[in-house]
């Protein structure tokens, strides 16, 4: 991330014509969006833990595993986040089994299983001390046999709360939720109730029997959803016929239930996970004399054609830039400590180990317009509040107050220190050009102060 923000830091080549220094604010723009892009991909996996057959190796490729059941909790979510409109009496070409699935459904009232989901935004975001924990907080040196019955991760959640089709009770080695399945046993209840998405029995509803039970959450122990029994699983059509693995199957009302679990909380856990990314603050504040840098004004400097100020009297493109090259700040790390979700514990957030250093940015656009004795910056004149008066300076023809791109200055490295000293001061600045604009500026004995 620190290479989207100034490409020509230390160790790496300065540009230094025009030309170059455009070209490396458009590259710093490009890798800033490679920052976003790979911070969704981080995110994106994260919300595909959300999916149970995800978390518990649950294959459900269209491509190799044609079976319905299988593939629908995903385009049976997809329906009722996207509000399908009625279908078709026939599913379209290339639909796979889980379309299928969701067109099946259209013979019931399918309203009462393609509902909104409700309260997507409700889940608390979750804070913990790493990014791996927002995923699961397993334990080095763990086994298949440790309990993850305590564990906060949102793999964590779906792995030991849902049944999937390829890991029904009797068809896997999952301990959770509890494989044993009866009425009054291991915490299951059973209900029956008329199955609407099958088929009438000589003019009758067939009646299908669920098993409830409470999907534990670590993180919000106390949520309506938390603490009220689940449908978790149904015993299938042919069960005491074919084996344990056709005992038990999953409903529409099952997969109804796991995307109201499941997907508040892929909202709430990436939403946390942002938050920890961006969680980094350092308050940055001016010395005692509010005098952050001084630069000589009567230095001999010249503009050149592409409106940047020269050393001497040299106007060729690629000059050294007359400008800033030190400047002094207090600089304290302001990140808030991390209280941990399901445990409360507190994790204090440093900035870093012995080695870290510090590096200053200074991000500015030029204005175009300036000239060596100031009479080319933007005047603000003093007017009754609330007006605003500012005076603009005459510009010559392709001259802009304000250039249409961002530039950097790196500072040499500094390393990280424990001080009492009022300021940090920042060497070998790679010059912050004195036609910066967005800096205010002063003159003090024919020196200017950035401030």
């Amino acid at each position: 991330m620190g290479r989207a923000l100034p490409r020509a830091g230390p160790g790496l080549p300065c540009p230094r014509t025009a030309q170059q220094r455009a070209s490396d604010a458009q590259e710093r723009l490009f890798r800033w969006a490679t920052v976003f892009r790979s911070l969704g991909d981080v995110v994106h996996l994260l919300e595909d833990t959300a999916q149970p057959q995800h978390t518990r190796n649950d294959k459900h490729d269209p491509h190799f595993y044609n079976n319905a059941e299988v593939q629908a909790f995903e385009p049976f979510t997809n329906a009722r986040l996207l509000a399908l409109p009625p279908l078709p009496q026939t599913p379209p070409a290339g639909s796979t089994p889980g379309d299928v699935y969701v067109y099946d459904l259209r013979g019931t009232p399918l309203q009462a299983y393609l509902t909104p989901l409700p309260d997507i935004n409700g889940y608390p975001k979750p804070s913990f001390s790493t990014p791996l924990r927002y995923y699961t907080t397993r334990q080095l040196g763990d086994t298949d046999q440790t309990s993850p019955a305590g564990r906060l991760g949102l793999a964590d959640y779906t792995n030991r709360g849902f049944f999937t089709r390829g890991t029904l009770p009797g068809s896997n080695g999952f301990n959770f939720p509890p494989p044993t399945v009866a009425d009054g046993t291991n915490g299951y209840t059973a209900s029956d109730s008329p199955c609407i998405e099958l088929p009438l029995l000589r003019g009758q509803a067939v009646t299908c029997r669920t098993y409830f039970h409470v999907v534990s959450d670590n993180v919000a122990p106390s949520r309506a959803d938390t603490t009220t029994a689940q449908p978790l699983v149904s015993e299938g059509m042919w069960k005491g016929f074919f084996g344990s693995t056709k005992e038990f199957t999953l409903s529409p009302a099952i997969f109804k239930m796991q995307g109201d679990l499941a997907v508040p909380r892929a909202i709430g856990y990436s939403a946390g996970l942002l938050d920890y990314f961006f969680r980094g603050q350092l308050e940055v504040l001016p010395p005692a004399d509010r005098i952050v840098g001084v630069l000589n004004q009567g230095t001999t400097h010249t503009m050149n054609a592409q409106g940047y100020p020269c050393q001497g009297t040299s106007t060729a493109d690629g000059c050294p830039i007359f400008g800033f090259e030190k400047v002094r700040v207090a600089v304290r790390n302001a990140t808030s400590t991390i209280t941990e979700s399901g445990t409360g514990t507190s994790a204090p957030q440093s900035t870093g180990g012995a080695n870290t250093q510090l590096v200053a940015v200074a991000k500015y656009h030029r204005n175009t317009c300036y000239k060596p004795d100031l009479s080319g910056e933007r005047v603000q004149n003093y007017a009754p509040p609330p007006q605003l008066v500012i005076t603009e300076p005459a510009c010559g023809a392709g001259q802009a107050v304000r250039t249409q791109y961002q530039e950097v200055s790196v500072s040499a490295p500094l390393p990280k220190r424990r001080s009492t000293s009022p300021a940090i001061r920042f060497r070998s600045m790679r010059r912050i050009s004195s036609s910066k604009w967005c800096t205010a500026a002063r003159s003090v004995r024919r020196r200017t102060a950035l401030r």
